[in-house]
């Protein structure tokens, strides 16, 4: 079944390494310990591969095998290298694990510093910052990325760094630094020849062009950010570009190619089982509803969009933010004030995003409240946002 799925959804057959991953059972590692570095390096790409292809648990096995093995060598370099694996694959592919991730990271930069390992450093001190953007933890996620960028000396450690900074640039409404790193982080990828770095920057790129209404910009980004997912055949990465895709068609008035982006972004999302994307292509489906006057069903998948995003204790915050914005909106519009009301008050509280709160204050004075609007300005006038500048002066969304 797994050899069919790879073939299905990657067109590629399953390497040795990810046979012998998908082999192994959760904690019960095959036959005998392996010894020496040959053997370590061998499981890490084991659990690599295995990661990279979907078999997430065969590859967190392997990753664990290879930090018990590494351990038992005496070389730091080489335990940092398998932590440093391990630990991103917590953070990154098994939802709910960012806790045991970081303490996994921490391990990494200790053994890495102590071994001179640079590069094993920068990306444990990257993945830090991605678990604290995150989790909106901004001031502490810039720390662990101001560090990362002062270790990293080469393209290929830098471009990514410099995509974690954009991304946390654009979250709290920063669009002059976020253009700035993620356009630098584009030219390192590609560079670096990193095609999956080059895929994941432009999307970010894409979004916070997204957010200022400039659809050509986002759209050139988002073409190219799918020409390149596809090139990788990264399914797991798909369902973010697709949805961000959907939204500038839907915004175009596309209706038909909307919901085909969507949908397909949907099913996608939920097969992979990752609840940021499931809540963003759920948030499409329902506006998609809402916009042709379905508003029982618009409100049913923005409440599933919700549900999806938040069901794990490591959630993006953005991606819930920008749901409740959207859950907001769609209340308001059906005159559901009490909903929109509580929801609102729930927006406001997103920790360093101020261009969901200036939204909030912006639904509020739709409620009524006579303050809102004055408050609204206030705190927009600092952001660089010409879409949000015609809100606040009173254009139609």
């Amino acid at each position: 079944m797994c050899e069919d799925t790879l073939r299905r959804e990657l067109g590629v057959e399953p390497s040795p390494a990810l046979r012998d991953a998908a082999d192994t059972s959760a904690g019960a590692p095959a036959g005998l310990p392996v010894s020496g570095r040959a053997a370590v390096a061998s499981q890490l790409d084991a659990g690599r591969a295995a990661i990279a292809a979907g078999a997430v648990q065969a590859g967190i096995d392997s990753l664990r095998r290879a930090v018990a093995d590494a351990n038992t060598l005496a070389d730091p370099a080489l335990e940092g290298q398998a932590l440093v694996a391990l630990g991103g694959a917590l953070v990154h592919a098994v939802r709910g694990r960012d806790e045991e991730g970081t303490v996994v990271l921490h391990e990494a930069i200790r053994l890495a510093t102590q071994a001179g390992d640079r590069e094993t450093a920068v990306t444990a001190h990257r993945e830090l910052g991605f678990v604290e953007v995150q989790a909106g933890r901004r001031q502490t996620a810039e720390t662990w990325l101001a560090r990362a960028s002062a270790l990293a000396d080469t393209h290929a450690q830098l471009a990514p760094v410099l995509g974690v900074r954009g991304m946390n640039a654009s979250d709290t409404a920063d669009y002059p630094a976020a253009f700035r790193h993620l356009q630098a982080s584009v030219e390192r990828a590609e560079r670096g020849g990193d095609a999956r770095q080059q895929a994941w920057s432009l999307s970010i790129l894409a979004r916070a062009h997204l957010l200022r209404d400039e659809r050509s910009q986002a759209a050139f980004a988002l073409d190219r950010s799918l020409e390149l997912v596809h090139q990788q055949r990264w399914m797991a990465f798909l369902p973010w570009p697709q949805a961000l895709t959907g939204e500038l068609e839907l915004r175009a008035g596309r209706l038909d190619a909307a919901g085909e982006r969507f949908e397909h972004a949907h099913a996608l999302a939920c097969q992979l089982g990752d609840p940021c994307w499931e809540g963003m292509t759920a948030r499409g489906l329902g506006l998609l509803r809402a916009s042709v006057g379905d508003h029982a069903k618009a409100t049913a998948w923005l409440e599933e969009a919700h549900v999806r995003c938040s069901r794990v204790s490591d959630r993006y915050q953005w991606v819930r933010g920008y749901v409740l914005d959207a859950m907001v909106a769609v209340a308001l519009d059906q005159r559901d004030h009490s909903a929109a009301g509580r929801l609102a008050d729930t927006l406001a509280a997103r920790g360093g995003m101020r261009e969901l709160v200036v939204r909030a204050h912006l639904h509020r004075g739709r409620l009524g409240d006579p303050t809102a609007l004055a408050s609204a300005r206030l705190l927009g006038a600092a952001i660089d946002n010409p879409a949000l500048a015609r809100l606040l002066d009173g254009e139609p969304r």
